[in-house]
């Protein structure tokens, strides 16, 4: 390939211009050799350090022309001929490409905005500044395609050393070059990730609570500085990593297929700058204000731990794109305390998976554990499918021995399938802190093959308080009831129930059953009804209440927000 059609190219692959053809060249080209690589290396120095990314902002192509036609004039040395070759080419590259280039700036405001500049003889840095993002390839052909507010720093003529190592710190998409014999380093300020060829989405820094990184393909190894063992990840594992607490958990995500690191990152590059919680504090006074999916992924980086922090929705939100974490887990030492005000709005399309911590599955849910309240919120078409301790729309569980206060789900409601081997409740697998769920409705079909199922909660460890609540949907397991499943001993505080209907479709135990649910002696039980219509382990109980109670039950519930969910 000739000199003319190298910089051609270059000028197609910086201005974003370039086809998927022209980027396997240019790949092509670079693995040919250790000179290719080291020009490629040096014509992106000289392209982008011919403006710094403020100007590139401004769009003022005239400026940053000159500026380029300065600093070529400067360094083109006459000793130094191989270098001035290079920048003559690429002066004709960036001259063919001025004319596409600013435009694209005109319209486009996230892309190519970065700088890389020498740090000094040896090293490159490339970085993105608020509101950027960018896409970069180090000398070895790998992709890394940076978001917002990132940097990377590398050494090109140390790069085949060896081994292929950078620094890095921010969030990023890569797609490594497979090459075993020289693995590839990432180092960041907690952790170092090595690999060999492999895609994956990474962010990590001082700047971030959490460390995590998403894998697509191939495998890596993710280590913690203060460790002396390596998480190996497979494709579709998700690692994430609380640096306060120094401990990490795993998730898989096999329910999503392939890609879904790299399809996340083009969706928030697509939002870019909308993806943060741009209103709030926390605050009971000005609680963070989420008003759409990537912000709710925001959600788990600003928790404190020992604290409550106070978010509320402004919007309906989808989440069906959402690769979910949830936000208080083992990593987390359970102590993420938040209260959460859906303002009457709705999350749709919420799923998850297991999360794998010391080699137990945990809590798959939206809070993971739930220490503090929820309220005013509906949860439409949920899927999640698990194999995990506990499972229930809200939390695995509710209410821990660490949070001081009740534990509070008021005003609710819950539609979707949930399926697991552990405990499970549409609300919550199970309890274990003082709590009070009360004018909450459930359409959830909820099945768990070796434990405890409950129309609303499916185990119960400590005192519990629900009333004014009505179940449908189904409950099947080994232990089964329409609001409960059980599981209390001795040792349990008692528990009330008030004005509560189960009009489940079916309701099958494997091993025992109770239509409304499992009580024991010293539990308060006040209105507690039986829909005439429910199946119980294939037969129509004689003890269903009237159609006439069940009118009036209707007529209680209709104060509640979500009344036309009531059919």
């Amino acid at each position: 390939m000739n000199d003319e059609r190298i910089y051609e190219l270059a000028a197609h692959w910086f201005t974003g211009n370039a086809t998927e053809a022209e980027k396997r060249e240019i790949r092509e080209w670079m693995a040919e050799s250790e000179p290719h690589r080291r020009e490629w290396s040096e014509l992106n120095e000289i392209w982008y350090s011919a403006s710094t990314a403020d100007e590139r902002l401004r769009y003022d192509a005239e400026r940053a022309w000159q500026r380029f036609r300065q600093r070529h004039f400067q360094t083109a040395k006459p000793a130094n001929t191989p270098r001035r070759n290079i920048r003559r080419l690429a002066l004709k590259a960036w001259t063919l490409a001025a004319s596409v280039m600013f435009p694209i700036l005109l319209g486009i405001t996230i892309f190519l905005a970065r700088k890389v500049e020498p740090i000094n003889s040896h090293e490159v840095a490339v970085s993105t500044i608020s509101g950027e993002s960018a896409t970069f390839m180090l000398p070895d052909g790998t992709t890394v395609m940076l978001e917002e507010n990132s940097n990377l720093t590398y050494d090109p003529n140390n790069f085949y050393k060896g081994e292929r190592r950078i620094r890095f710190n921010g969030v990023a998409y890569f797609n490594v070059t497979k090459d075993k014999e020289h693995p590839f380093f990432i180092s960041s300020s907690d952790i170092d990730v090595r690999v060999t060829g492999t895609a994956f989405n990474l962010k990590a820094g001082p700047n971030h609570k959490y460390d995590l990184l998403s894998l697509d393909e191939g495998s890596v190894e993710f280590i913690p500085h203060d460790s002396k063992r390596a998480d190996i990840l497979a494709p579709g594992d998700e690692i994430i990593f609380n640096k306060e607490t120094r401990l990490s958990a795993i998730r898989h995500r096999d329910v999503y297929g392939a890609g879904v690191a790299h399809n996340l990152y083009e969706k928030n590059e697509a939002v870019v700058g909308a993806n943060r919680i741009s209103r709030g504090n926390g605050t009971l006074a000005d609680p963070y204000v989420i008003s759409n999916a990537r912000q709710m992924l925001c959600m788990k980086e600003v928790l404190s731990a020992g604290r409550v922090t106070y978010f509320e929705l402004e919007n309906d939100i989808d989440m069906s794109n959402i690769n979910w974490t949830p936000l208080n887990g083992p990593e987390d030492g359970f102590l993420n305390w938040i209260d959460f005000n859906g303002n009457n709005h709705v999350i749709r399309n919420f799923h998850t998976g297991d999360v794998r911590y010391k080699g137990i599955n945990y809590y798959s849910s939206f809070f993971g554990v739930l220490c503090g309240a929820c309220r005013n919120v509906g949860f439409e078409n949920v899927d999640i499918s698990s194999v995990g301790m506990g499972v229930g729309v809200l939390g695995g569980l509710i209410g821990y021995n660490t949070f001081p206060s009740t534990t509070v789900v008021e005003n609710c409601y819950f539609t979707g399938h949930i399926t697991t081997n552990a405990d499970a409740g549409s609300i919550a697998g199970s309890v274990m802190g003082k709590t009070l769920i009360r004018n909450c409705f459930s359409n959830v079909n909820v099945t768990s093959m070796n434990s405890y199922a409950g129309g609303l909660v499916g185990r119960i460890s400590s005192g519990l308080t629900i009333r004014d609540c009505m179940v449908g949907g189904s409950v099947s397991g080994v232990h089964a009831g329409g609001i409960t499943a059980g599981g209390q001993d001795n040792h349990t505080t008692p528990s009330s129930f008030t004005n509560i209907l189960v009009a489940c479709h079916s309701i099958f135990g494997n091993k025992d059953i109770e239509p409304l649910g499992h009580f024991r002696s010293g539990d308060k039980q006040e209105r507690l009804l039986l829909s005439p219509t429910t199946i119980v382990n294939g037969e129509q109980p004689a003890t269903g209440c009237s159609t006439q109670q069940l009118q009036e039950f209707a007529a209680s519930m209709r104060g509640v927000w979500y009344k036309e969910k009531l059919k």
